[in-house]
């Protein structure tokens, strides 16, 4: 197998690998193994969500008089407890 990596994809996975106490082709081993294990990647595998990171309450929620107001959309089954 052959793939093509940056110099510094290289460095990270070697470096990683090498504090986990592998070589990077162990680390590659156990990555295969695992796929071939499970059909599939061992772990979440998609693209990251878009968000709009200028929306004025992504980070700081609305605040009235003392009460923090949170979206509707932050709410989950167990708020209602």
């Amino acid at each position: 197998m052959n793939t093509k990596l940056t110099a510094d994809e290289k460095k990270k996975f070697v470096e990683t690998a090498e504090a986990l106490g592998l070589s990077s082709s162990s680390a590659l081993k156990v990555l295969i193994r695992k796929f071939n294990e499970v059909g599939g990647f061992p772990f979440d595998v998609r693209r990251s969500p878009t968000i709009d990171l200028g929306y004025p309450n992504l980070f700081r929620p609305k605040i009235e008089g003392d009460a923090v107001v949170l979206p509707a959309s932050w709410r989950d089954d167990e708020d209602d407890n």
